[in-house]
């Protein structure tokens, strides 16, 4: 399968993780068979689109994107639309944004839905930032707001986004609908007294700490999305919860993780009720995942993280900066003798026109001597091994097919961790984002 696999297309490699590609006479049965296995184990395969198209009907027309890219405007808008729909349906008007980041999300749903938001977040720039934001914005928001305006009509006859028998609001808001917080969330301990009292405390009056609220999470990165779900089972006051995960591979497992680090799980639970401590892993959650020891490991959950709609869609597979960073791995081994698998040097080819000058940016950036070694040493670790980097990017896209299936295990275990709590007919995978414009486009909803 290894020569067939070398054989195919840069086109019919790019479509092979999403499970889209029709198999050509040269591509062994035994690849199309994993290909189409794989692909039935996806969230694709599974979920039905019906919450994203009610999205799509009742999206707004307003929306300003300052300081935003395509990206990031998609994903605020649609979101913001669901979460008013889950709002109105579950008669709750206020929203607690938990790592809100520079308020992006909570500043229109505070000024296009008229909800009290409050954003927490752990780095007191991203607060200064969405304070100075949120001031530019609702400057410019009335010019956008029309007294009769209302959410867009379309063919199909569009959900309806009251709260209650009063309709959300579309008027510009004061600056303290949305309030910005700095704050950092225990992911292994979940203190809700100290929680709903920093609420109230820091709210300007407009949360209190019985007030019914939903609980969002935007791409909470790592552990933060599993921490929220626990949060919504142990606060009675949170209503709702809206978790979108990213960063798998920044959660904690409680097993030996390929590092050989292993996490200890927190067994006990406090006796006193406002205090709660949890195990601090972010995989397994369910208890039958748990019971049986599952295991992923970084490598699987860094793997989970991959855009296999965004690949099939551009039709590119990774490039050149793949194979560099392999060789890079080679040559830190070899002549600097380091064996940690994670190096971090961020995303540096895109500076470099060739392999050496990102040789030696990469050693700088790890604080390694690079005159150690020579730009020709340098050039003949390339040309020894330049026969390899086809192979390289060929078992890179192999190991992707994969990646829906791990990230269906992940989100479906959260999924499980709250039918244990005892949602069962309250808690769903849904999808919410286009996943070309933004992979990580499933959310885990919930209500009490």
């Amino acid at each position: 399968m290894a020569k067939q696999l070398l054989l195919l297309s840069d086109e019919e490699l790019s479509q092979m993780p999403s499970g889209q590609w029709p198999p050509a006479q040269h591509i062994p049965s035994q690849l199309d068979y994993i290909v189409n296995q794989a692909a039935q184990f996806s969230l694709t395969a599974i979920i039905n689109d019906n919450f994203y198209h009610a999205i799509q009907r009742n999206l707004d027309d307003k929306f300003i994107n300052i300081c935003m890219n395509a990206k990031k405007c998609h994903e605020v808008e649609h979101l913001s639309c669901g979460i008013a729909m889950l709002l109105n349906q579950n008669h709750v008007s206020k929203v607690l944004d938990i790592g809100s980041g520079k308020g992006y999300l909570s500043e229109y749903m505070a000024l296009n839905y008229g909800v009290q938001v409050l954003g927490i977040d752990n780095k007191e720039e991203h607060t200064e930032s969405a304070l100075k934001r949120n001031k530019k914005v609702s400057r410019l928001w009335p010019y956008l707001f029309q007294s009769n305006s209302s959410v867009k009509e379309s063919q199909n006859k569009p959900i309806n986004l009251a709260i209650g028998d009063k309709p959300l609001q579309t008027a510009p808001k004061s600056l303290t609908s949305f309030i910005p917080i700095t704050a950092t969330i225990d992911t292994c301990k979940l203190q809700t007294d100290w929680l709903l009292q920093s609420i109230e405390d820091n709210s300007n009056g407009n949360f209190k700490r019985q007030d019914e609220f939903c609980l969002v999470g935007l791409h909470a990165c790592g552990g933060l999305s599993a921490t929220l779900l626990r949060m919504f089972a142990a606060i009675p006051n949170a209503k709702i919860v809206c978790s979108i995960g990213c960063c798998y591979h920044h959660c904690t497992e409680n097993v030996n993780d390929d590092t050989g680090y292993e996490y200890q799980r927190t067994e006990n639970v406090i006796d006193n009720a406002d205090t709660q401590e949890y195990e601090a892993s972010s995989f397994p959650m369910s208890q039958i995942l748990t019971q049986t020891k599952a295991k992923l490991g970084r490598n699987m959950r860094m793997l989970a993280s991959q855009a296999a709609s965004r690949m099939a869609e551009s039709q590119k597979i990774p490039g050149h900066s793949l194979f560099w960073r392999a060789l890079l791995q080679v040559i830190l081994k070899e002549k600097y003798g380091v064996k940690d698998k994670d190096c971090q040097i961020g995303r540096i080819a895109a500076k470099c026109k060739s392999f050496t000058p990102y040789v030696r940016r990469a050693l700088k950036k790890l604080g390694l001597n690079d005159t150690e070694i020579s730009d020709e040493e340098i050039e003949s670790y390339y040309d020894n091994y330049k026969l390899f980097e086809r192979r390289v990017i060929a078992f890179s896209v192999l190991r992707s097919i994969f990646a829906q299936c791990i990230e269906s295990l992940i989100l479906i275990d959260r999924l499980q961790f709250l039918i244990d709590q005892g949602y069962h007919n309250r808690a769903r995978i849904v999808r919410v984002f286009d996943p070309v414009i933004s992979p990580r486009c499933y959310a885990i909803i919930a209500t009490r």
